[in-house]
């Protein structure tokens, strides 16, 4: 398969530190960005692409072009769902905090729960708000670790 684009490591949660702090440290910044989580004793992955920057500024970021994306095997291509940003909620695609991990849509529609060092890795969904379905469990648990790559337009 041959793409246009390179992805590089920035951020393993389980490497880093799965603080908000370690975050931002690996994240902020750096560009357009695919989140990858794996759901804990399953084949179930979910993520989202923020293709802005993450920043601790405590706000929303507009765009039209991020996506929240689930697959129920991953080694299944054909189980893949994408949830795009809705018409009318660009203005929520993404939110920005310090105080944080990453987080899709203004009903916060795909986040890691607030406190990152309870250990637990505990990510949820909400009803769609911003975007639209994906078919995941609510709130689950990830394995040891979830990814953050960047990714780099080559030509």
């Amino acid at each position: 398969m041959n793409t246009p684009y390179k992805f590089n490591l920035l951020y393993r949660a389980n490497r880093d530190g799965n603080t908000p702090e370690g975050f931002h440290a690996k994240c902020d910044n750096k560009g357009a960005t695919i989140i990858v989580v794996k759901i804990q004793n399953s084949e179930h992955m979910v993520g989202g692409y923020n293709p802005l920057f993450w920043d601790s500024s405590n706000s929303n970021k507009s765009t039209k072009d991020s996506f929240i994306f689930s697959f129920t095997d991953r080694n299944n291509l054909q189980t893949a769902k994408v949830g795009y940003i809705k018409d009318g909620r660009y203005e929520n695609a993404v939110y920005s905090s310090q105080n944080y991990g990453p987080r899709f849509g203004g009903g916060h529609d795909l986040w890691q729960f607030n406190n990152l060092n309870n250990n637990n890795n505990t990510w949820g969904i909400n009803n769609p708000y911003s975007y639209s379905k994906i078919d995941t469990p609510e709130e689950y648990n990830i394995n040891s670790s979830y990814k953050i790559f960047n990714m780099e337009n080559y030509e």
